[in-house]
């Protein structure tokens, strides 16, 4: 199973890790990571994927991880602060951690609170027996456009899931035909 552990990772210290991460500030650009990730996999199938969602999930993971996992993610999505994005009623933007109750000593409470302070995330304690409470979480935060997104098997093997929802609600000032 993934575990998710907070790790506190002193780059500053580090003149090649501090280099590094200059560079990929620069490099890092919106050709880098989000037109290539919708162009791996948007070709796939009729579906759109976020790659704000995406990086937003990634960051999350990040703040919570040391070694070459977290150099991995930051060399996939650089490592600049992500906007922080507030819902209203056209635009939902939101962040979410679940934790099986019986796992939640082995997370820190540190990354809980660099969640809920950094990405404006939800924690939420749950027995994982039911996908019930993070079903309805996405469908609220999706304008009821995504519902049954978990099934129950897909809930019963997790200890934690870390979920972003994004939903935008409006009319195209065009309309396609078809």
């Amino acid at each position: 199973k993934n575990h998710v552990a907070y790790a506190t990772y002193a780059a500053e210290e580090d003149d090649d890790v501090r280099d590094f991460l200059k560079e990929r500030q620069v490099v890092n650009n919106i050709s880098d990571f989000d037109l290539s990730f919708l162009k791996l996999e948007n070709s796939k199938a009729n579906k759109v994927y976020s790659p704000l969602s995406i990086k937003c999930g990634l960051k999350m993971i990040q703040q919570g991880s040391s070694g070459i996992a977290k150099w991995k993610i930051i060399q996939s999505i650089g490592n600049r602060d992500l906007t922080k994005y507030t819902a209203n009623t056209n635009m939902s933007f939101a962040n979410a951690f679940f934790i099986r109750d019986s796992y939640k000593e082995n997370i820190s409470k540190n990354y809980i609170e660099d969640l809920k302070t950094n990405h404006n995330a939800e924690v939420v304690f749950d027995e994982f027996k039911k996908p019930d409470n993070i079903n309805s979480w996405v469908s609220n935060k999706t304008f009821n456009l995504i519902s049954g997104l978990l099934d129950d098997d897909k809930v019963k093997k997790q200890d934690v899931i870390l979920t972003n929802a994004l939903a935008i609600n409006m009319e195209w000032q065009k309309m396609l035909q078809a």
